[in-house]
């Protein structure tokens, strides 16, 4: 099996790291950029380029005052290249390593703190590192709430196409999942709403919630 290139793996570890800690709906050009957004505010616009990905940041004045503050935390060329605009300042980051990703950060803590609401506890079930409570074949067998259910697969159709959500199982068991993934990465072609990543991707992530 070949090894993960440096840009796949930064693809990877931003797209976890977003997910796992906000709750943003993405909006994608269906090309080459993606941007995270909370309500009508981007909170990051990211970029596919050849040998890099580059972010795309809007501070306001606020933010500006204390991203400011924290500005020893960050290496100065990289602060350099802030631009002003229209209504906030703009700020261009390029990443081609693991290690400027860790700015990465820092930057969208500053435009919103993780705002993302951990899914619940108490029900969770968990087989070859992935939780499968939250599975609508699971649920499809063990909950009554037709509502929710049915919500859940209007999410799926949304993402995966008119697959059949209907049937039933008892849960992984100790199985491979039959419908899952081991990774996540940026999406360039697909928009999804922060409550659709949240029901028909999330939950089928591997390691996701462990």
């Amino acid at each position: 099996m070949n090894e993960k290139s440096i840009l796949q793996q930064v693809s990877e570890a931003v797209c976890r790291y977003i997910y796992k800690n906000y709750y943003l709906d993405e909006i994608a050009n269906g090309k080459d950029n993606a941007m995270y957004c909370h309500g009508d505010k981007m909170v990051v616009s990211i970029y596919a380029l050849d040998d890099c990905f580059k972010f795309l940041f809007l501070f306001s004045e606020s933010e500006c005052a204390e991203l400011e503050t924290l500005r020893d935390e960050f290496p100065s060329k990289m602060l350099t290249n802030i631009k002003n605009g229209t209504h906030g300042k703009w700020l261009w980051v390029e990443v081609a390593n693991m290690e400027t990703l860790e700015y990465i950060k820092k930057l969208l803590s500053i435009k919103l703190k993780p705002n993302r609401t951990l899914y619940p506890k108490e029900t969770a079930k968990y087989s070859n590192n992935r939780r499968y409570d939250m599975c609508i074949h699971y649920l499809n067998g063990t909950s009554d709430d037709e509502e929710l259910k049915e919500k859940i697969r209007e999410h799926l159709r949304s993402v995966y196409g008119d697959e059949d959500f209907s049937w039933a199982c008892p849960g992984c068991e100790g199985k491979d999942s039959c419908f899952s993934f081991d990774h996540v990465e940026l999406q360039f072609s697909r928009s999804s709403s922060a409550e659709t990543l949240n029901i028909a991707i999330l939950p089928y992530v591997a390691g996701f919630d462990m």
